[in-house]
C-alpha cells in the first residue's frame, strides 16, 4: 500500500486548518489511486462473440476493466446490453472466441 500519513499542521508554525484539509484530501486521493495501482483482481475468462458473463467478484460495481493477457486473435468489448446486476459480472463480447485474462478496478 502506498503510504501517505503527514502529521497534523494546526498549531505548528507555518500550518493551520485549511493546510490539514488539503493534506487530508491528498490522503484519500492517494489511498483511492493505491486501490488502482495495486489491484490484483484479476480473472479468467473465454470469451465468445455473443454476450458472455464474466464474474467479476469485486462485490461492487467495477469502474473500470482491462485485458491483461490473451491466449487467441480477438479484440474483447463490453456488451451494449443491459447489465441487471454490476456489482456482480460485467457482460463482455469478443471479435472471435478468446480466452483472457481480465484485472477489474
Amino acid at each position: 500500500m502506498i503510504g501517505f500519513d503527514p502529521p497534523r499542521t494546526q498549531g505548528e508554525k507555518g500550518g493551520s486548518q485549511i493546510l490539514d484539509r488539503i493534506l487530508d484530501k491528498l490522503k484519500a486521493s492517494f489511498g483511492s489511486l493505491a486501490k488502482v495501482v495495486t489491484n490484483d483482481k484479476l480473472v479468467g475468462a473465454v470469451i465468445a462473440t455473443t454476450d458472455t458473463k464474466v464474474y467479476h467478484g469485486l462485490g461492487y460495481p467495477w469502474t473500470t476493466w482491462e485485458v491483461v493477457d490473451t491466449g487467441g486473435v480477438g479484440v474483447v468489448y463490453q456488451s451494449a446490453t443491459v447489465n441487471p446486476s454490476p456489482s456482480t459480472y460485467i457482460i463482455l463480447q469478443g471479435s472471435a472466441g478468446v480466452s483472457v485474462t481480465l484485472r477489474f478496478v
